[in-house]
């Protein structure tokens, strides 16, 4: 699994929903296709929003997150890697060339 390379954007895996509860910091997230129920940081269900309107790469993913929360860009950026991955695990977003 990789956190994107050069040319490549993220996006969420068409072909089912994607069912989010949010509780403060907390989001329970329910993937129809897997039926698997996850319990999520809100910032990687924001990333999840970005990417529901547009595939990105990461740069593009860090920047616009940079946007909505307060995190210098060195520990915003080891975030985002770290949540990319793990939801591709969970096999709600994919690499697209």
């Amino acid at each position: 699994m990789a956190a994107g390379g050069e040319g490549m954007r993220w996006r969420v895996i068409s072909g089912f929903e994607l069912l989010m509860q949010q509780w403060d910091d907390e989001v329970v997230l329910f993937h129809s296709g897997t039926g698997n129920t996850h319990l999520l940081e809100s910032n990687a269900c924001q990333l999840i929003q970005i990417l529901q309107q547009s595939p990105e790469d990461t740069a593009g993913l860090i920047r616009s997150l940079s946007a909505r929360l307060s995190l210098d860009q060195e520990g915003l950026a080891a975030y985002v890697q770290r949540a990319l991955v793990e939801l591709q695990r969970l096999d709600i977003l994919a690499l697209e060339a």
